[in-house]
């Protein structure tokens, strides 16, 4: 039997899972009235930093307690010490789009303004996501006050977070690319009938629009055959953050798929889940 660090065990064990109702007026979370699920390597000590997890689902749909990436990381940020949530948000088409970035940029306030009784480092959160989730964890990382996503309560603090990991998500929604499906959810999520390309509101929802010096560090992750989201998003997404001086690594899975949870893929699902916990540790601890 091999013995963990007492530490390590509570953290492996999730000894705090904190059920956190959002209440604020003006958020469509306080009017769902969902939980965050949060869990604190240890409550009863220091401050530590923050991983925000934020799932996918084509915008209307999406668990934030099911996405395999989420539960692939978590215990290992948890192991270092490191807090991870995971938030919902409002779905589309009853609630399209921006309504789901308000709802995440309204928990990165929440999480920040509740800071000390959480014990967490309000200047050392990061935000990390799949596909969907992807898209507004890069809108975290690259979006100002001047995008008008900071709206409801607690408009006083900023949503920034310090690192990004972006994982499958869609980064260009005017992209002809898409496959049928995909195209037909963002129609969907977004609001735009007729076609995605050139539409000015699809401009504004996507992060490539926004990158500029001084954007948050960024890990991109995606399959070189992903069938939802064509990977030369990432490509350009890489080049254009590389370009404007902010730090990114893109990482290509070899034979990845949307999920990338595809058998011989390379590097396998728990690799990718050990780069993408390093990326948030290593730049949460700067």
């Amino acid at each position: 039997m091999i013995r963990r660090p007492r530490r390590v065990a509570r953290a492996l064990a999730v000894v705090a899972a904190v059920a956190l109702a959002l209440t604020a007026s003006g958020c469509g979370l306080a009017d769902k009235g969902p939980p965050m699920q949060f869990d604190h390597p240890n409550p009863s000590g220091p401050a530590v930093p923050l991983a925000v997890y934020i799932h996918g689902g084509a915008w209307s749909a999406g668990d934030k307690l099911k996405d395999g990436y989420y539960n692939l990381v978590r215990p290992k940020l948890l192991a270092q010490g490191v807090a991870v949530t995971s938030i919902d948000y409002r779905f589309a088409p009853r609630d399209p789009f921006p309504a789901q970035i308000i709802d995440v940029a309204y928990a990165v306030r929440y999480l920040r303004a509740n800071a000390k009784r959480l014990r967490i480092d309000p200047d050392r959160i990061a935000a990390f996501g799949t596909s969907a989730g992807g898209h507004l964890a890069s809108l975290l990382g690259t979006v100002d006050r001047s995008a008008g996503f900071d709206v409801g309560a607690l408009k006083s603090t900023s949503s920034r977070v310090k690192a990004v990991v972006d994982i499958s998500g869609p980064v260009d929604l005017t992209d002809t690319a898409f496959p049928e499906v995909t195209d037909i959810s963002i129609q969907v999520a977004f609001g735009v009938i007729g076609g995605t390309a050139g539409d000015p509101a699809l401009v504004k929802a996507s992060p490539l629009a926004y990158v500029s010096t001084g954007d948050a560090p960024f890990l991109v992750v995606h399959g070189n055959v992903d069938e939802l989201v064509p990977y030369e998003q990432s490509v350009r997404f890489a080049s254009q953050l590389k370009g404007a001086g902010v730090p990114v690594e893109l990482v290509t899975v070899i034979g990845g798929d949307h999920s990338l949870t595809a058998t011989g893929q390379r590097p396998p699902p728990d690799q990718v889940a050990d780069r993408i916990a390093s990326f948030l540790i290593t730049e949460l601890r700067r």
